[in-house]
């Protein structure tokens, strides 16, 4: 038993030393991965404590699920739970379908020089800061002089202040999210789409299928895993509804539809200095959003055999 399992390391070690240089190129990721990610879960301790800055991590003392108790009394967190939950309702009703749509269309187009521009303008939203964004929308939706209000006082109606409208700025947040994202997410759907055989389209074509019963019976299932691995992780980020988005383009007149938890965080850790209270509420999200993970991957192993773990 012995021999055999030290000949097992011995062939480990072997086939590490044989692809040492592959490995060195591994270095810098599990460095990454331990001092960004994994070195900082000890703050975790910081949620069960009345943590000072003079006493520490290891100098502060415990109070347990004190703030965790605080927190589902404060009406501002349950406010800002409420609010993230309804702005992932509406981005996940809209945006989970679109990259995958837009890359069906993409993949349908034949000409490929106009596929390319279509590629090029979809993608580029996503190398657009949310500041740069904000600027945009400025531009477009301001009350003042914004483009579409000018075309609406141009046809005698009265000016809206979209920007600052609780009616209109979930809107306003989930429209810009999918414009600047879907273009960078259909990429995977992409990369999926060439790996289906040309074949089954040609079977169909000789079958008399037509272009939507092909996309319908052809490409869509042979892309449905992809969407499920999309769909998992998206639902492990159910309870962050985007917090530099909402972080550039909300203001005080949409606090109350617009402030979400992870901007709650960052107001009562940061600016009131709720070290310990910031960090219940981050430690909330984080397990919620574990739970719905791994949930969801149970039921895409169980009814698709498609999971991540």
């Amino acid at each position: 038993m012995k021999g055999t399992r030290s000949e097992g390391i011995s062939k480990t070690w072997t086939q590490i030393l044989a692809d040492y240089d592959l490995y060195l190129m591994l270095l810098p990721v599990l460095a990454f991965f331990i001092l960004f990610r994994y070195v900082p879960m000890g703050g975790i301790m910081i949620a069960f404590q009345d943590y000072n800055l003079v006493g520490g991590i290891l100098g502060s003392p415990w109070v347990g699920l004190k703030h965790f108790r605080a927190m589902l009394a404060t009406p501002g967190f349950i406010n800002a739970l409420r609010n993230t939950l309804i702005i992932n309702f509406w981005k996940y009703l809209t945006y989970t379908p679109a990259p995958l749509i837009l890359a069906i269309m993409v993949n349908e187009l034949r000409n490929r020089r106009f596929k390319k521009v279509v590629q090029t303008i979809t993608y580029f939203p996503n190398f657009i800061s949310w500041i740069i964004v904000f600027g945009i929308l400025m531009n477009l939706l301001s009350a003042q002089n914004g483009l579409i209000n000018q075309v609406i006082t141009y046809f005698g109606g009265e000016s809206v202040p979209f920007m600052i409208s609780k009616k209109y700025f979930v809107g306003i947040l989930v429209t810009s999210d999918i414009w600047k994202y879907v273009g960078i997410d259909s990429i995977i759907y992409l990369s999926a789409l060439t790996a289906i055989d040309p074949q089954l389209y040609e079977s169909a074509v000789v079958d008399g299928a037509g272009k939507m019963r092909r996309i319908f019976s052809i490409t869509i299932p042979c892309v449905a895993n992809t969407f499920f691995i999309m769909l998992i992780l998206s639902l492990g980020r159910v309870l962050d509804a985007g917090h530099d988005q909402i972080i550039a383009l909300y203001s005080q007149p949409v606090y109350d539809v617009a402030d979400v938890l992870s901007t709650y965080v960052y107001r009562t850790g940061v600016t009131s200095m709720k070290y310990s209270y910031s960090s219940a509420v981050g430690l909330f999200s984080s397990l919620v959003g574990l739970i719905m993970i791994s949930f969801s991957n149970w039921l895409s192993r169980k009814y698709s055999e498609t999971s991540v773990w």
